[in-house]
C-alpha cells in the first residue's frame, strides 16, 4: 500500500509539474500578444493622428487658410525657392525628360505620339 500511494504522489507531482509547465507557458504567450497588441494599438493611433493632421490641412487648403511652409504642425512641405536665374529647380528635370524623349522619336509609334502631343 505504501507502494500505490508513492506512485500516485510521484503522478501527482509529475502531473502538476506539466500543469505548471503549461501554465507559464500560456502566460507567456499571452504576454506577448498582449506587446504585440499595445505595439499595433500605437501604430493605429500614430496613423490616425496623421490622417487628421492632413485631412486638416486638406480642408484649410480648400478654405484658402493654409498655414505657413514653416509650421511644425504642418504635413506639408513647401515647393523649393527659385533658382537665382529665375528658373524653377522644376525647370532642369523637364530637360532631363525632353533628352530621354529624343532617342524615343526615332521609333515610328512614338515619334507619332511625340509629334500629335507637340
Amino acid at each position: 500500500m505504501a507502494d500505490d500511494i508513492a506512485e500516485v504522489t510521484s503522478r501527482q507531482t509529475s502531473t502538476e509539474k506539466k500543469v505548471d509547465k503549461t501554465v507559464r507557458w500560456m502566460a507567456d504567450q499571452y504576454a506577448a500578444l498582449v506587446s504585440r497588441q499595445t505595439l499595433l494599438e500605437q501604430k493605429l493611433d500614430s496613423a490616425i493622428r496623421a490622417i487628421n493632421a492632413l485631412w486638416l490641412e486638406v480642408v484649410a487648403l480648400a478654405a484658402g487658410r493654409l498655414p505657413p511652409p514653416d509650421d511644425p504642425t504642418s504635413g506639408l512641405i513647401a515647393p523649393p525657392p527659385p533658382s537665382e536665374d529665375g528658373n524653377d529647380a522644376m525647370e532642369g528635370s523637364q530637360h532631363c525628360g525632353d533628352d530621354e524623349m529624343g532617342g524615343l522619336e526615332d521609333d515610328p509609334a512614338v515619334g507619332s505620339m511625340v509629334t500629335q502631343e507637340a
